[in-house]
């Protein structure tokens, strides 16, 4: 990242590409949950509340993608970095019900908080909710929108500052941790500029080259495909051996990025998709892909 994209702290950010691609998913859509996450975090034993509340509006504070909202300025959209507020902490006491009550009771309330759709200029895009549960079981929910939250960044920078911010101030200690080095906005900065640079337009180039002109299939269909995307879903459960994955993960693996540092199941399942696929179509044989990941790219929000 270059001292130049951290200089300038004061102005408007553009979007990163990730930001992009959901805001304008928003805007098309913008009463779709597609992009709605919950994150449950749990605790056994006792709870200071007030330290966890103090703990979590400290994250939001350290983090700018955690209380930045978009705004469209001379037609292009922006990043704007909030004043760091204070949140209130909601505290729904569940101990007085049976641990199944309870579970259900909580599910529900957090189901019905994430059906609530965000907007992406007035935010907030974080709403955290606490609950008691019996036997001093506790609970924390983040229901939040995937534009300000990924699960790279829970696992990797939440999830361990927040252990490390209760446990000072609930022991009565400021907090242990250092500002971040850099912002969230200085990372979109760069990525603006990196691709705007050759390297990428030279990526760019090969993948025009290697997928243009799209390939249109002739897929039969036992519906007519609807004319606006939708959200709705449903669950196939098959049985697979297991060499028999290893060898469709091992048959997958070549296509893979050079520069990817991690591999998931998305690899082998849009290969067997796509296999599946060309058995049934007419030429031109169809492909598959996934969405972009940013973990190699991985900043601190």
């Amino acid at each position: 990242m270059t001292d130049a994209a951290v200089a300038d702290r004061e102005s408007l950010a553009p979007l990163s590409v990730a930001q992009e691609a959901m805001w304008y998913a928003s805007r098309i859509a913008p009463t779709q949950l597609i992009y709605n996450e919950t994150v449950s975090i749990h605790k056994d034993g006792p709870l200071d509340a007030a330290a966890l509340r103090r703990s979590f509006s400290e994250i939001v504070r350290r983090h700018e993608a955690l209380r930045t909202t978009f705004e469209v300025v001379d037609g292009a959209p922006v990043q704007v970095v909030r004043p760091a507020p204070d949140f209130a902490l909601p505290v729904a006491d569940l101990s007085h019900l049976t641990r199944e009550e309870a579970e259900r009771q909580a599910v529900r309330t957090v189901a019905a908080v994430s059906r609530v759709p965000y907007d992406l200029r007035r935010g907030p895009l974080v709403r955290p909710r606490l609950f008691r549960f019996p036997g001093e079981h506790h609970r924390l929910y983040l229901a939040l929108h995937h534009v300000a939250f990924d699960g790279v960044s829970l696992a990797r920078v939440v999830l361990g500052e927040l252990a490390a911010l209760y446990d000072a101030f609930a022991a009565g200690l400021p907090s242990p941790l250092p500002d971040p080095p850099t912002r969230y906005v200085d990372y979109a900065r760069w990525e603006q500029e990196w691709i705007a640079g050759p390297r990428a337009a030279r990526r760019l180039d090969h993948w025009v080259e290697r997928l243009t002109p799209p390939p249109a299939p002739a897929l039969p269909l036992d519906h007519p495909r609807r004319r606006c995307r939708g959200s709705a879903a449903a669950r196939c459960r098959c049985r697979s051996r297991l060499p028999r994955w290893r060898a469709c993960a091992g048959s997958a693996r070549p296509a893979a990025p050079r520069s990817s540092r991690s591999w998931s199941p998305a690899g082998p399942s849009c290969w067997a998709a796509t296999r599946v696929a060309r058995r049934w179509s007419s030429p031109p044989p169809p492909n598959c892909g996934s969405g972009p990941s940013s973990a190699p790219w991985s900043a601190a929000a």
